[in-house]
């Protein structure tokens, strides 16, 4: 079987049941996230009950990192604020007893498009072979820690290509107005990291 849960929360605004208000300590962002966390809870002792826990992989993960509320941790920028790792490094976890390791961390780029041909490769199913995907297998990945396969990342604002990474480098096109970027006279400029320094 295959589930998709996708949550509006904690998407703004928060619309908090009265069984979550205050259970965070930090108001109503904070009491959506305690709801999730109980969803997400509710889902696994359903497995455990069904007795399938051991042999379904969970993923949670999110489309965007914060726009206004959330953190982005040390990196730079939110969501609508193209190319800058704060608004597209995301959490991604992995679930799977005796296939992907308890506190197994890896390090590399991923993309939304990966998980399709990791589930096929988990499941024991090929990729059809009549479709072309983008999508990389992160089963190494999850499962030793393995360098990623994926050599490449095309950062997107909408339909716009803001930005490329791969390897150490990281070129953006800057599109938007922020605290960080100049007037708007000087849009469209390009940046060039070197990500190693």
């Amino acid at each position: 079987f295959f589930v998709n849960m996708s949550f509006s929360a904690p998407h703004l605004p928060s619309w908090v049941p009265d069984e979550f208000v205050g259970k965070s300590q930090v108001g109503d962002y904070g009491d959506t996230i305690v709801q999730l966390d109980s969803f997400v809870g509710r889902l696994m002792q359903k497995l455990d009950e069904l007795k399938i826990a051991d042999n379904t992989l969970i993923i949670f993960t999110s489309d965007n990192g914060p726009w206004y509320w959330g953190s982005n941790g040390p990196f730079r920028a939110r969501k609508s604020q193209p190319g800058y790792d704060g608004g597209y490094r995301v959490p991604f976890i992995a679930w799977l007893p005796g296939v992907v390791r308890a506190g197994q961390r890896a390090s590399g780029l991923a993309s939304g498009m990966d998980i399709f041909p990791t589930i096929c490769h988990l499941a024991g199913v090929p990729v059809p072979a009549d479709i072309v995907i983008d999508g990389v297998d992160m089963t190494p990945m999850l499962t030793q820690g393995a360098p990623s396969e994926r050599k490449e990342l095309f950062l997107f604002m909408d339909e716009d290509l803001v930005g490329l990474r791969a390897g150490r480098w990281k070129f953006l096109i800057n599109k938007t107005y922020s605290a960080h970027t100049p007037s708007p006279d000087r849009y469209d400029y390009g940046e060039l990291y070197d990500l190693e320094k």
